[in-house]
């Protein structure tokens, strides 16, 4: 049997061309591994571009949500300063805050004054404060008649921030 591939002689019970081997003959029982071709689906090509199409315009739209959110605030004491004050009855703290932020601001101003002998007097003060704003507060704190107005102390001032 002549195969009618390549043209090679082959025995005339082969089934295969002993060259290239091409079926010389198909027995009716074997059959073709795979079906005729098929055209494929477009559906997955589709709902992926979908999927990637929603997932961007979702991305956009959250990125374009958080920045039109106001920037936090930004309470930074700039300066402040102490006196004595004897209609006051204690030690006048001049307190000094600016809000670098794009939103209002509150915080607390701590002063304090600590004597040697480890006895402190301190007050607080909550402000608030609108975004670019700088003002001054003031801040006394009343010490008891114990110690005069004149002897010496360290002072301190501090602006604490809420944590969020």
């Amino acid at each position: 049997m002549k195969c009618p591939e390549c043209g090679t002689e082959n025995p005339d019970d082969g089934a295969y061309c002993l060259k290239c081997g091409n079926w010389l003959s198909r027995p009716s029982a074997i059959v073709e591994p795979y079906g005729p071709p098929v055209a494929k689906s477009n559906k997955n090509a589709i709902l992926l571009t979908v999927i990637v199409t929603v997932a961007i315009v979702v991305m956009v739209a959250l990125i374009a949500f958080v920045q039109s959110i106001p920037r936090s605030a930004d309470l930074t004491m700039t300066n402040w300063e102490h006196t004595s004050s004897s209609s006051a009855g204690g030690v006048i703290f001049l307190v000094d805050v600016l809000n670098r932020g794009g939103s209002v601001g509150t915080a607390t101003i701590f002063c304090a004054v600590t004597y040697e002998n480890g006895e402190t007097f301190s007050e607080n003060q909550r402000i608030s404060l609108a975004p670019g704003a700088s003002e001054r507060f003031i801040v006394t704190v009343v010490i008891s008649l114990s110690h005069t107005l004149d002897s010496s102390g360290v002072f301190d001032c501090r602006l604490i921030t809420p944590i969020w």
